[in-house]
């Protein structure tokens, strides 16, 4: 190995193995934080779109016309048409979702929402690399293993002071003064890039891990439970059941119980599965990664932000094929990121 000699102490080349009780905490955890997340987002979506008078009326009428044609064609249906909805829309669905995750090939679908979990991963590696901390819930400080890690810690930790020292100095010329603030930006930009830049190696070698695990999952963990998955999802999120639901297609109204059911289960199974196979790879592999790294991937918004990417992605994929309604809001605020 080459770089700078690392202390036995600052490395753990064995990660421990996870309990089911575990996993399944882990889970939850990432859930949470999705939630958080979409709430969020949502809120602040609305809030901009209530601000617009002329456009929240023309809603309401149009949400009105919907709400009596859904009541006139829920009249007209049998009883045996409602008792079947639920059926008729989980196999749906397993059709669908089946399409999408084939053990024999990659489906263009899954190819994205790989390459967009990568560029996730990485974002989500790199913010955590930047934070002074191993993790958002321990207090415990990281070791500086580079130069450039640690200066850019210590100008990031003062950096306001440091801008308001340089803005009350007194300079002959306004561009002068410029200058020195935009030579701090740089400086500071220099520091991030080359610290940054020590750590793609290991990420390089975590992404393998990572995405080797996730496609596994998604070619060959998932595909024998979507069956299984499909009826849960139907069943527990009552998308069925509603006043006006209809056997083909999942509809707005019905979209948020959905949406909560298809992460919880798809988390519980990704975490159940990915996890292992991650912690096993790292366990396996020649070079020894930090225990920075060992936390990075024992924390739940890793599992939070990959369900985020596939689950977003499948939405539109179901949207498009006519089997699921999204409501505008989450439409708009999906192409608004």
């Amino acid at each position: 190995m080459t770089g700078t000699p690392r202390k036995p102490s600052d490395i753990q080349t064995s990660p421990q193995a996870v309990s089911e009780e575990q996993e399944d905490e882990l889970a939850d955890l990432a859930m949470m934080l999705r939630e958080e997340q979409v709430q969020a987002r949502i809120v602040h979506y609305k809030g901009d779109l209530e601000t617009n008078a002329e456009l929240d009326a023309i809603t309401a009428e149009v949400v009105a016309q919907l709400k009596g044609l859904q009541s006139r064609v829920a009249a007209d249906r049998s009883p045996e048409s409602r008792a079947s909805a639920e059926l008729e829309q989980a196999r749906s669905l397993v059709v669908l979702l089946g399409r999408v995750f084939r053990d024999d090939q990659i489906s263009v679908l899954l190819e994205k929402v790989m390459k967009d979990v990568t560029k996730r991963v990485t974002k989500l590696f790199f913010d955590s690399e930047l934070s002074e901390k191993v993790t958002a819930t321990e207090s415990k400080a990281r070791v500086m293993h580079h130069a450039e890690q640690a200066l850019f810690y210590v100008y990031r930790r003062y950096q306001n002071r440091l801008i308001a020292e340089l803005e009350g100095f007194t300079y002959v010329d306004p561009e002068i003064k410029a200058a020195a603030l935009d030579r701090f930006d740089k400086d500071v930009n220099e520091l991030r890039v080359g610290f940054l830049s020590r750590r793609s190696p290991e990420l390089k070698r975590l992404l393998g891990v990572i995405s080797g695990a996730s496609l596994e999952f998604f070619q060959r963990g998932f595909p024998p439970k979507i069956e299984e998955f499909a009826r849960a999802v139907v069943s527990e999120s009552g998308s069925a059941k509603s006043k006006h639901a209809v056997g083909y297609k999942v509809l707005h109204e019905s979209f948020g119980a959905f949406r909560q059911v298809f992460e919880r289960k798809l988390m519980g199974h990704l975490v159940g599965y990915v996890q292992q196979r991650v912690i096993a790879g790292l366990q396996t592999s020649e070079e020894a990664f930090r225990s920075e790294t060992i936390a990075f991937v024992q924390s739940p918004r890793l599992y939070s932000d990959v369900v985020s990417v596939a689950s977003d992605a499948l939405y539109e994929f179901l949207c498009n094929e006519g089997f699921l309604d999204l409501p505008i809001d989450w439409r708009a605020e999906q192409r608004a990121e």
